[in-house]
């Protein structure tokens, strides 16, 4: 293995993998001795397994890097085809009314060809997907207005493609930057009470009736009933409210809340997967993969 050395004494049973500073991932770090019953072949074992955990890490973040290329790719691509379109479009009509009727023609055919190549090539990625929607109606629209060369009235299709495609690619942005954010502001830690003291379980282990406890500036894990008198909860990610909001004993605390005061005691009445955030995740996750009712009654008609 390029880079590791493993050493150890068969007296003490001791085995010291290196460099220092090598991470071995969750079974131990370089340079950290793997104790009487370790062996040369645990080290290579683990040693192995942070390659692969720093593989897929970096994996994850050039297909993140990539994902937002293309998207800035297709924004600069689509706010392009709407400039050829406009001064193609407003060309023309100026050339018309100066006398040039065929300088007008080029004109408004330019922007139209662009159009075209783009519908087409969306239609056929739509038909590949197995979607037959409005892309379809509008490479036919077109095709036939250049193929009879109404070039005009294909210029003005044109500019109405564009234009769907930039609100299009706006909308979208903006919905993936309010998931964004709103996972953000997903519950990440809780504290549980037990015989020992306070524990830190992960929000899968969270039961219904379990006692938690929640810290100043925390968001509340799950749903559960208030233990203490009163809690002061920031409720601005669930409902949009902007000033705290003051509940009594035994109200509900809805997961996602951040907890505006003092630590208070909650009675879990439901799981992390169950509880109200996770729901509006599940909510906007699906609105955002679907299309909405109207967009589909477009693309049946």
């Amino acid at each position: 293995m390029k880079g590791l050395v493993v050493s150890g004494t068969q007296s003490s049973g001791t085995v010291r993998c290196w460099p220092p500073g090598q991470s071995l991932g969750a079974g131990g770090s370089a340079g950290q001795s793997l104790g009487a019953g370790g062996s040369a072949a645990r080290a290579v074992r683990l040693y192995h397994r942070a390659g692969s955990t720093r593989r897929l890490h970096t994996m994850g973040h050039r297909l993140a890097r990539l994902r937002a290329l293309t998207e800035r790719s297709r924004a600069t691509f689509d706010w392009a085809l709407l400039a050829v379109t406009l001064l193609g479009l407003a060309g023309g009509v100026a050339a018309r009314l100066a006398g040039a009727v065929g300088l007008s023609e080029v004109l408004w055919a330019v922007p139209a060809g662009c159009a075209l190549v783009t519908v087409v090539a969306a239609t056929a990625a739509a038909l590949w997907a197995r979607r037959f929607g409005v892309d379809v109606l509008a490479a036919l629209a077109l095709g036939g207005a250049v193929a009879v060369r109404e070039y005009a009235a294909a210029a003005v299709i044109a500019l109405m493609v564009a234009t769907g495609r930039v609100l299009e690619t706006a909308a979208a942005r903006r919905a993936r930057a309010d998931l964004e954010h709103l996972a953000q502001h997903a519950p990440r830690v809780a504290h549980r009470y037990e015989a020992g003291g306070i524990a830190d379980p992960s929000l899968d282990d969270v039961r219904p009736g379990d006692l938690l406890l929640v810290k100043p500036g925390e968001i509340v894990p799950v749903d559960g009933r208030l233990e203490s008198a009163t809690a002061v909860l920031d409720l601005s990610s669930l409902t949009g409210e902007s000033l705290p909001v003051t509940v009594a004993a035994s109200d509900l605390v809805e997961s996602g809340a951040v907890n505006a005061g003092g630590p208070i005691d909650l009675r879990a009445v439901s799981t992390a997967a169950e509880s109200t955030f996770a729901g509006i995740m599940r909510l906007v996750t699906t609105a955002l993969s679907d299309r909405a009712p109207f967009v589909r009654l477009a693309d049946r008609f």
